[in-house]
Formats: C-alpha cells, structure tokens, sequence
C-alpha cells in the first residue's frame, strides 16, 4: 500500500495531528530532552481541501513484533458456516416455505429469501444437497411476496429481497419444472417502485446490488437499472463515501456514526463492481470503495474484529460484512498488487476466526457478542432477530466463499496491518468521533463523541477507549467495546472518573456533557504515543482531562491527569459473558480471563498508593456484564495503568508491575522498555534514531549510519531481521548491512564484517587492505600483479555461505580472481578458481562459497580485463 495523496516532509515542531488528522509509521518525532532523538524530518498530513485529496492511510512496513505465520485456515470455513445455520434454519421452515424465528415464532424481515439464495449457493458448490427442497419451497414463498410488494414483505424489508432471489434464480434453474421456474422469472420483473420503501441509507445498496443481479440476469431493461443505478450513486450513495475524510460510509442512522454500515454498503457496493456493473461512475466508484477498504484494514481489531461503536457496533454479522470486503479485494488485487491481496486475503480468514467465537451448540450464531440465552436478547436492536441476522451472517458467508475461494491458491497471507501496528488517526469527528491507535499489534479504539440518546433500543458508543486487543490474543477480554445499559444510564469505559454530587461519575455516562479530541506525538511500528484531552462541550461544565497512551507491542501505558485534585480512571473487567469468566482484584492488579482458556487481561495500577474499587455494580451490554473498577491514587497528581494482555508463557502481572520503573515519559518493565522515541522488548526491538543497545550494557548493537526509523526482530536477544524506512546502511551485531527502504532483510543473508580484518600480501600505497571493510566506495585495496591476494580473517572458525566483492571501476571492466578458504590460515582449501565479476555495476556481487566451514576467505588476483591489476572497494563474509 501506498500513499496517493499529497505528504510533505517539514521540520519538528509541536505540532499535533488533531482531529481527524493521521499519524502514520514515519517517525513523527517531537523533541524531548536533550538525551533525546536528534530532530528529524516527519512525515504529516497536510489539510485537505475536500476528503477526496486526504492523505490516504498507509501501512508500508513488513516485519511484525511477535512471530507470526499463516492462519493455516482457506476460505471453505465459510463454506461450513453457511452450511451449519442453513441446516439450523431448516429446522425453523413453515409448511408455506417461510423461516419462522425460533425466538418470536414469525416470519421477520428478509430470512426466509436468504434461505433460499444460501441453500441454492450451497448445492451449486456440491453442499448441503438434502437442503434443496426446502431452499425451493422458501424460493417460492419469497418471490410470491416479492411480487405482491411491500405489503406482503415482511416489515417492509423489500430491499434485501432483490438480490437474494436475483442471485438465487439461475442457481435453482437446474433443480425446478420449466413453468416453476418461469414463474419466478415472472415474478421478478415486478417493477422497484412497488417493493422498495426507498430510504436513501445503506438500504439502497442492497437495491443496487439487486437491480444489478436482476438486470444481469435478462429481469429487467438493463438500460434502465443502469440509470437507477446512477441515479441512486450521484444522488445519495457516492456523497456518503466522499463526505468523511477516509472514505468511511456514512449511514448517518445514529450519532455519533457506525462503521459497521460503512462494512454493509461497502460490500453491497463492490458486489456490484465484482459483478460486472460498467455504469459510467463504475471508475469512480471503485476508487473510492478501494480507499475506504484500506482505511478499514487499520481498524480491523487484531483478532479479527470489526471497529466497535455505533449502530449494530455488538453484533457478530459486523465480522461476516468485513470478511466479505476484504475477500473481495483479495480477488480484485489478486494480480495487480499480489501482497496488498496477500492482506486483505489474511484480514478475511482472521474475520472468519473472529466468528468462530460465537457459534452456538445448534450450528446457528449468536446476534450479538455474548453467549447469554438468545431469548434475553441482551445487546439487540429492536430490530434484531435471531432467525434473521443469522441468515445474513449465512449469505453473507456463501458470498465470501466465493470471492475468496479463486484467490486462495494465488495469494498467500500476508500480514495485515493491525499485526504490524505503525499507525494512528481519528476519524471525523462530526461522523464516527473515533481514533485508533495500533503499535506491534497491540491496538487501541477510542469514542471520541459518545451516543447521548438511546435508539433502536440501546446507547450505542460509549464515551472512552473502549477496545485493547493485541495480537494472537483473545480481543473478548479486552474489553472488545464499551456498555452502556439503556435503562439506568450507568456505562463503563476506560476512562477518566471524578466525583460529583456525593458519588463518582464516569466519563462514559457523560456523552451529552463530554468530548474528546485525540493528538498522536510520535508514531512507529513498535511505539505510538498519543492522547485523548476530554473537556466539557461548549456550554457544559466539568473538569478537564488529559489521557496518555504509550503503546507498545507488550501493552499500553496510560497517564491520566487533570485540572482537578479528585480523579480516577475507570477500569472495565469483563465479567460474564453469557459464561462467567475468572476475575482477581488483588495486589493492585484488576484481571479477567476465561477459564478455558490461557490469555488474560489485566490492568496494573503501576503506582505504589494506588487503590482499586471493584465494589460497583457490573453493566450489562452486547459484550456481556462488564465491572467498573474504580482507581483512584490518593495525593497524587496523576493516575497510571499499565494495561497487560498476557498470553501463556509471558511474565506474570505481579511481576510487570514489580519491575515496572518510570523517569519522565520513559518507562521499563520485565516486559519492555521505552526511552524517547526507542523501545526494546522480547521479540521485537526499534524505532527511530541511530542506536539502539538491546542488553543494556552501554554498547550499541545496532548503529544506522543516518537517523531513520528502524524494526529489529528478535530470537533470544539475536537480531533475526532488520527493517528501515529509508535507505541506510547499518551495524548490526557485528554485520554490516545496506537496507532499503522497507525491504526487511534477513540476518541470515546478512555478511558479517565487524570484528573481521583484512590483510594482503602487499598494497599500492595509501591503498591498504583495510579500506575493503571501512563502508566507502570511495576507497580501495589495491595490488598490483597477479597471484597477489586479499585475506580476510573472521576471528573464528564459521560456517560461510559466500563472499561480496567489489570492485573499483567494476561497471566498465571485469575482475577475474580464484577463491580459497582455510580454517588455520596455513592450509587453503580452493572454493572457486576464474571466477569473473560482471563488468556491468560498482556495487557489491555475491559469490557462493556453500557453508564451507572457515575462519578465513582469501581473494586470489588473476587481472582484470584492462590489465594485471586488482582493485577492491568493499568485501564482506556472509555466514550462514
């Protein structure tokens, strides 16, 4: 991925990116101390006129914090979820064809033609073949309705229905008498305007991705669903995508807005695209559609969830519309751009995994993210429906199946971007009032604006941070997103508290008096620092507060103060989910973690008078009960946490907080450390500057010959790869390496030239033979006559894999010269004879030696192709 917008790069300051302005991994490095990073170009948005010109987000860098590896899953898991709710529907089937909800025995909404399209999507790819005559019964109860209009469709829900029974007719072609299936044909002819009811929000996609279905399929005048297409995209649809600054779909059906319908549209949209829509604003459509997709790749939680808050923010069907993007653009980029492919093929398959939570004993899913009884309907809309959303969770599924069943043997998975981390912003305020902060995979979202109204049944966003997650860990016990309980108003978040007319009240529950504006300092693969400064809203009253986030890929530390003596932070513990989990508020640490399972979370209260409360009453919300645990530091000025998700094998949280130690903005744990703009961990160690000591004994192990932003993985303390974001070369223990710009480089192909010299039998004067291993070009060894050598000695007896010369004046003639290595610098052993350099570059040339074990490498001179001469610039051992 790349950025297609306008970034200058300018001087340090105290600027802030503020608002909706975005941080990405290119070292926004502010100055600290005078111990800290030398100041440094940054890369910043600049302030677009209209959102079509923003700065488009952009993750560039490849190296993740922790191991990582394929999912090892393929796109027939979608299969198996369309099958498994299709045979849980079936078992809810009418005698007149309709899928009645097993909660409200009613037909509701659209489930009965979304039963009809999957059971035929699923005999076409060999599946669920004793389905078929019920997929053809419901087939014939929901094109019946569809041609009677909206009075005969259930809830006036005539938008969902065009594409399932569009889609579903040439499928079923094969399996139903001539006149069945003429009939159907008739009877979707049956003009738009009688079964639309014609809102203009993401409603209209599905219509749009119907008409298309219908026009494609010789239903309608292809002509005229062009038009109504066009008419429907100009009109409302393409000023909802290029009305917020990264291209996010505004449904504008809640304040503030919700990411899940930018998901909904999006896939409705690109459908038709993948479908084959050639309309006149096809082009334009599918830029923005592409842009908003990578926007969403950075919002995707890291296992696997979709952004939290908004309208619908807690249901599981978030995931399935998500995969279904990101499966799509994985064909789409399948051949143009195969590792952006590679992304969005793994950020599909991780929302498959992500919906695997939350599958039930009977093959059907739960609505919302919680495994209560669905007949408590904990978390739903008003118009949530079990039946209901589990069949949109079913088609939805089929579609991803087949967007992402072509691309699986093409594509390998890629790492996606809430892996690598590198990224921070804040969407629209007026929109979404969201930010999102990820740094090694350990990922943050925050509610900037909260809902301060209850609609369709629930306070939809919480005010606060009201998701951690980190990679290759449970994001369920994160929390996955804020509660806030309609009736009584009481919310929890990760946010500031204070007290007020004899109790506390926490931020959360504050969303008519509160805002946010979030403010990102310095951004990096493995370190973000960023705030979120709450103060009350024009004409409200309130103490003000500043949170700091330093994020790492071990977990964040947030700094709360304030303008008031009396604060606290509030700490949200999941507490039962429908399961109850194993919660502990002992030793100044609060943690959850379900029993089954190894990951926990914990919130480490890092400040010796710390007090933790957990004596408030649980929230219940679409995530399950949550507890309010109240810190508070008394005397003090500021309010710490250190928020921990641990995996098995990880140092305990006692001992993180036991060895957690703070001077200024830089902290150290058992876990990690952070100094300015550096940190230093177990896997993984970076960011910007020109030296870094990994083991803390005063020695740099990595030197850069020019401040850069740099990722070291790590295996035990050993450097396993390096990457850069810009040309440099580097020193990294003991080898010298030239990067470019993110291109990670492989210690392994790395050569070895620290701790290496360099002899010869003799030398042109002011040409010695050290100058091969000084770095520059611009000086050689030089000799004169042939059989005169170059000996380079390692120190000790290692396996080598090959030797880099180079040459001087290696771009207009050709060296010829034999190769010997000898472990004792007594007996030579020949590892190539006539070998010629390639006339062609100055640069460096690597010639095999096979992981012959050496301590020294001996250049013999055989003469150039001008004369007897030899000239080296640069010679370096690569080991095995």
């Amino acid at each position: 991925m790349r950025f297609d917008g306008v970034g200058t790069w300018v001087r340090p300051n105290r600027r802030r990116f503020l608002g909706t302005a975005i941080a990405l991994g290119v070292g926004v490095a502010l100055p600290r101390t005078a111990a800290a990073a030398p100041a440094v170009g940054t890369r910043m948005a600049a302030a677009p006129s209209d959102a079509a010109t923003a700065l488009l987000p952009d993750v560039p860098w490849h190296l993740t914090a922790r191991p990582w590896q394929p999912s090892g899953q393929d796109a027939s898991g979608f299969l198996d979820v369309g099958e498994w709710i299709a045979r849980e529907h079936a078992r809810h089937q009418a005698d007149d064809g309709s899928i009645l909800d097993a909660y409200s025995g009613r037909e509701q909404q659209y489930q009965t033609p979304y039963f009809a399209v999957s059971v035929a999507m699923l005999v076409t790819h060999g599946r669920a073949t004793d389905l078929l005559p019920q997929g053809i019964a419901a087939m014939e109860r929901a094109t019946a309705a569809l041609s009677q209009g909206r009075s005969r469709i259930p809830e006036n829900h005539g938008e969902f229905y065009v594409a399932a029974v569009a889609k579903a007719l040439p499928l079923y072609r094969p399996h139903v008498p001539a006149a069945q299936y003429d009939a159907w044909r008739t009877r979707l002819a049956t003009p738009l305007g009688s079964i639309l009811q014609g809102l203009s929000h993401n409603w209209r996609t599905y219509a749009m991705k119907g008409e298309w279905l219908r026009a494609k399929n010789g239903l309608v005048d292809r002509v005229l669903a062009t038009a109504w297409i066009e008419a429907s995209w100009l009109g409302s649809q393409r000023a909802r995508l290029q009305g917020t600054r990264w291209n996010q779909y505004a449904d504008r059906s809640g304040t503030p807005d919700t990411h899940v319908y930018d998901a909904a549209a999006r896939s409705n949209l690109f459908a038709l695209i993948t479908e084959g829509y050639d309309g006149p604003s096809a082009p334009g459509m599918t830029a923005l559609l592409e842009r908003g997709a990578l926007t969403s790749l950075l919002m995707q939680e890291p296992s696997g969830q979709n952004p939290a808050g908004g309208r619908s923010g807690d249901h599981v069907w978030n995931d399935v519309y998500s995969g279904n993007v990101f499966a799509q653009m994985a064909e789409h980029h399948r051949e143009s751009d195969p590792q952006l492919a590679g992304r969005y093929r793994r950020a599909a398959l991780m929302n498959l995994a992500s919906l695997s939570r939350w599958r039930r004993p009977e093959g059907a899913y739960s609505v919302t993210k919680n495994h209560f009884d669905p007949a408590d309907r904990v978390g739903y809309a008003s118009y949530s429906w079990f039946q209901n959303y589990n069949g949109n969770v079913m088609f939805h599924s089929l579609e991803s199946f087949e967007s992402a069943a072509a691309e699986v043997a093409a594509v390998p998975e890629q790492p996606v971007p809430a892996e690598i981390g590198g990224y921070a912003f804040a969407t629209d305020p007026a929109v979404f009032g969201s930010a999102f902060a990820n740094a090694g995979g350990m990922h943050m979202q925050a509610a900037l604006v909260g809902a301060d109204e209850v609609s369709y049944g629930q306070y939809w966003t919480v005010l606060g941070v009201t998701r951690f997650g980190r990679a290759g860990w449970d994001g369920r016990l994160g929390p996955s997103n804020g509660v806030r309980d309609p009736g009584s108003g009481r919310a929890v978040s990760f946010a500031p508290s204070f007290p007020e007319n004899g109790g506390w009240s926490r931020l959360g529950e504050l969303a008519d008096r509160y805002e946010g504006t979030a403010s990102f300092e310095f951004v990096h693969p493995l370190l973000v620092r960023w705030a979120i400064d709450y103060a009350p809203a024009r004409g409200r009253s309130g103490p003000a507060f500043r949170h700091e986030f330093v994020v790492t890929p071990d977990g964040v530390l947030a700094t709360l103060t304030s303008d008031t003596t009396a604060f606290g932070v509030t700490l949200p513990v999941v507490e039962n989910d429908g399961r109850p989990l194993d919660v502990d508020y002992a030793g100044g640490v609060a943690s959850t973690s379900y029993p089954w399972r190894t990951d926990e979370q914990h919130f480490i209260a890092t400040q010796p008078a710390a007090r933790l409360d957990a004596g408030t009453a649980v929230v219940r919300g679409g995530i399950g009960d949550v507890r309010p645990v109240q810190l508070t530091v008394p005397g003090a000025t500021t309010a710490e946490v250190f928020v921990y998700p641990r995996s098995a094998g990880d140092p305990s949280a006692a001992e993180v907080r036991s060895s957690f130690t703070r001077s200024g903005d830089d902290f150290s744990t058992v876990v990690g450390r952070v100094r300015g703009t550096l940190y230093v961990g177990r896997t993984s160690a970076g960011g910007f500057g020109t030296d870094l000591d990994l083991d803390g004994d005063g020695t740099p192990d990595a030197h850069f010959d020019t401040a850069c932003n740099f990722v070291l993985q790590l295996d035990g303390g050993t450097v396993t790869a390096v990457e850069a974001d810009r040309p440099v070369t580097a020193t990294v223990q003991g080898r010298r390496i030239a990067l470019q710009a993110y291109v990670p480089l492989t210690m392994a192909d790395a050569p070895v030239t620290v701790g290496v010299t360099a002899t010869a039998s003799s030398a042109q004067n002011g040409r010695p033979a050290a100058a091969v291993l000084d770095g520059d070009p611009a000086t050689r060894w030089s000799a004169s006559g042939l059989d005169e050598t170059l000996t380079l000695d390692l120190g000790s007896v290692q396996a080598v894999s090959g030797v880099r010369l180079a040459f001087y004046r290696g771009d207009v003639r050709t060296a010829t010269f034999d190769l010997r290595t000898s472990v004792d610098g007594a007996s030579w052993t020949p590892a190539g004879a006539g070998l010629v350099s390639g006339g062609t570059s100055t640069d460096a040339e690597t010639f095999t030696l096979g992981g012959v074990r050496a301590r020294y490498v001996r250049v013999v001179n055989r003469g150039n192709s001008e004369n007897s001469w030899i000239a080296v610039t640069g010679a370096e051992v690569v080991t095995a």
